[in-house]
């Protein structure tokens, strides 16, 4: 969560430097599983603390097209997943 978490103060000061943006935060979430619900939950709790919600979307589970329009159109991509190796996530966002 470490990473996460540090991502939503960088958001807060990228808004008070640049003015308006945007983040959209695509959450694969299993329901299923136990400790998926829980990050998302947190995650939501996270960024309502920060008081950035009206600046902040959560997509969970997107379609593949829904992903592709998302790479296309954003600036950026942040791959967080702590203890993870490099992911198909980045691999994606560079071939976009």
């Amino acid at each position: 969560m470490q990473q996460v978490s540090s991502c939503i103060p960088a958001f807060k000061l990228g808004r008070r430097r640049l003015g308006q943006i945007h983040l959209i935060m695509a959450v694969g979430c299993d329901e299923r599983v136990l400790e998926n619900v829980q990050h998302y939950e947190e995650l939501k709790e996270m960024v309502q603390q920060s008081v950035l919600g009206q600046y902040v979307t959560f997509l969970r589970s997107c379609s593949d097209e829904r992903k592709i329009s998302l790479f296309h159109g954003c600036t950026c991509v942040l791959y967080t997943p702590s203890n993870k190796h490099f992911g198909i996530v980045s691999l994606e966002a560079m071939d976009m």
